[in-house]
């Protein structure tokens, strides 16, 4: 197993198994997919070389891995835990840009392709809020992360749970004394978690959502996107950028005070799967390279803007670094100061 021995950002989330048919009718059966893949493609289009942290069903084989140490991925901190939990995933795009997560039987009936047997007796997970106290199987620990990790002083975390997010992010300062960028997970983004949101991303670096789950957290407190921002930037968060798809994105200095509406680069949809974890790893890239927000903002929507041109996050680690450029220069003069 070739690991890379130097790197300065951490990549945690989840892995999913993943079956798509993608809005051209493509199919992929079976491929690893999940936000901490999507993000580490989304960073690797800016920047070679990061430690992956996620856990796999007790069954699942992690030979993938090895393509992801082929673009010098440490994948040491991906390991099978005792315990078996569902990984499969099942997503279609159809031709007005909706994701279906139902029924994979229909849609393959449709395609006229049949259903793959890794599909067998599959019913998506149901959507639930997260647990305050108590542990998921795929839950990342303190314990989980390689001890040669700590010498990265950047740590990117994708889409977990709450107990992982509240637990990682306060003892990954305390022994690195580092940047931590968190992403949200819908688990939580929920009115029922107003009161813990504060302390769940104080200290943070930057703290990035999709427009959909400010809007749930904020229901029926706030419909103005910027006073939303502003107030989770009162928790003590430096940088809060909220991702609204394939549109224009929100973005908050707190430092310097100065709000920015951030464009999407104008793209050929095929599959949107992942795109928020893209646009987290663009921007992690970014902000650990550069420590400029706007900058990293702009990285972040870049990598979206590859990923959604394709499935599986090996479609965004094969962009040509010449393109990202190419479009980042474009993108350099058209961020709206509001």
């Amino acid at each position: 197993m070739n690991q890379l021995s130097s790197f300065n950002t951490v990549i945690a989330g989840r892995v999913f198994n993943e079956t798509i048919i993608n809005k051209n009718k493509q199919v992929f059966i079976n491929q690893p997919g999940g936000g901490v893949l999507y993000a580490a493609a989304g960073f690797h289009v800016w920047k070679s070389g990061a430690g992956l942290i996620a856990k796999i069903s007790r069954h699942n084989s992690i030979e993938w891995t090895r393509e992801f140490e082929d673009y010098h991925f440490n994948t040491s901190g991906i390991i099978n835990t005792p315990s078996n939990f569902e990984q499969r995933r099942f997503y279609t795009i159809n031709n007005a840009n909706t994701v279906f997560v139902n029924n994979p039987q229909k849609h393959f009936f449709e395609i006229k392709h049949p259903l793959p047997k890794s599909l067998l007796g599959y019913e998506p997970p149901q959507t639930v809020l997260d647990k305050r106290n108590t542990p998921a199987p795929y839950s990342i620990h303190p314990d989980d992360i390689p001890e040669d990790f700590f010498q990265a002083n950047n740590l990117l975390l994708c889409p977990i749970d709450y107990y992982s997010h509240s637990l990682i992010p306060p003892f990954y300062r305390s022994k690195t004394n580092g940047n931590v960028i968190l992403c949200a997970s819908n688990g939580y983004m929920h009115p029922s978690f107003w009161f813990e949101i504060p302390s769940l991303i104080r200290g943070s670096s930057a703290f990035l959502a999709t427009e959909n789950q400010i809007r749930y957290l904020f229901k029926g407190k706030s419909e103005d996107v910027w006073e939303m921002v502003e107030y989770i930037a009162q928790s003590g968060v430096e940088i809060v950028v909220i991702v609204k798809g394939a549109e224009t994105h929100y973005l908050y200095d707190a430092v310097s005070k100065k709000k920015y509406m951030i464009p999407s680069y104008p793209s050929n949809l095929v599959d949107t799967v992942g795109t928020f974890a893209a646009f987290c790893g663009g921007f992690g890239a970014g902000y650990t390279t550069h420590f400029d927000p706007l900058r990293a903002g702009l990285m972040g929507s870049v990598s979206a803007s590859l990923n959604i041109e394709g499935s599986t996050p090996l479609h965004t680690l094969q962009s040509f670094p010449d393109l990202a450029n190419a479009r980042l220069e474009s993108l350099s003069d058209s961020p709206i100061i509001v």
